[in-house]
């Protein structure tokens, strides 16, 4: 990777960064290192030098060596200057700029045709409007954040606008009525006992705290190592059984009129939470005029109606 050095001395920082990142990759496939240490920790115990600091290193001697060499090239190279490049680039970007600014300016004051020809003409600036604004289009809210989301200050606060206890209440109520179902399966009655509002606040954190870990693509018994390479919180927060229990376990509707609501709603399963979630974000925030709205694909293979088949997708299966 240091193959002409003194040729990459010049190049830019993010050039620069590329080349290292391949070599951070190369020493971590080499020595199948989790994604937690450190890269610093790798150059150490490898006793490996970043290739950034070589092709410094190298160019630095070969200019000190090749002083007053009598090859014209090298002549050439030792009185290169890139500050002389880089100032031309400046200028053209700086002259394009300035082009760009005189053609927005008569764009502005005359406009330019369209591909239909005189009828059609485009223009940076609104037209004047005389004709009255219906009355579903006129905005009569200040757009942003609500006085009840305001004096939120805390991640927590924040957390707890959306997930109120109403919707904490509600999982843990129908969290419990399917652990009523499942006891009977267990030896131990303690294996499967109710659950409660800080517990289940304690999974939500949980289940958090994994996504800010970017875990997505971990095992979670991992988490629980003990071995030096788990995270404390998860150990101490409950033990992996129960945490596996309360994932399998929880459920977000009554089960008993499930099989009703279904014949009319497929999302009948989460409806009431959906509709609980949008109520607390039209409370905390109002949106503007201007709102773009887009939508994402989920890859999913597990049961449910809604369940699309896209094979021209990263993805087959989406919902």
């Amino acid at each position: 990777m240091t193959y002409v050095a003194v040729v990459w001395g010049y190049v830019s920082k993010t050039m620069k960064k590329r080349l290292q990142a391949q070599q951070n990759i190369a020493l971590r496939e080499a020595v199948d290192a989790p994604w937690y240490v450190p890269n610093k920790v790798l150059y150490d115990e490898l006793r490996q030098v970043p290739v950034v600091i070589q092709m410094k290193e190298r160019a630095r001697k070969f200019f000190e060596n090749n002083e007053g060499h009598r090859n014209v090239l090298i002549k050439d190279a030792l009185d290169y200057d890139p500050r002389t490049i880089r100032q031309f680039v400046m200028d053209r970007r700086e002259q394009i700029e300035n082009w760009l600014v005189e053609a927005s300016d008569e764009e502005q004051v005359g406009g330019h045709n369209g591909r239909n020809g005189p009828k059609q003409k485009w223009s940076k600036s609104p037209p004047t409007s005389s004709t009255r604004t219906r009355s579903h289009n006129i905005i009569l809210h200040l757009p942003g954040v609500k006085s009840s989301a305001k004096s939120a200050k805390t991640a927590l606060e924040c957390f707890s606008l959306f997930f109120s206890d109403d919707i904490i209440n509600l999982l843990v109520t129908c969290t419990n009525q399917y652990i009523e179902v499942v006891r009977g399966k267990f030896q131990r009655e303690r294996d499967a006992k109710d659950t409660d509002v800080e517990e289940m606040k304690a999974l939500l954190g949980l289940l958090i705290m994994s996504g800010v870990l970017r875990a997505s693509h971990l095992n979670f018994i991992d988490l629980w190592a003990t071995n030096g390479t788990g995270v404390e919180m998860f150990r101490l927060t409950m033990s992996y059984q129960r945490f596996l229990f309360l994932l399998r376990c929880l459920r977000f509707d009554d089960r008993t009129t499930r099989a009703e609501r279904l014949q009319i709603d497929n999302l009948a399963a989460i409806r009431e939470i959906c509709n609980m979630l949008q109520a607390k974000f039209q409370e905390a925030y109002s949106p503007g005029e201007n709102v773009t709205i887009d939508e994402q694909l989920i890859g999913f293979r597990g049961r449910f109606k809604g369940k699309v088949y896209m094979p021209n997708t990263p993805t087959d299966y989406k919902k």
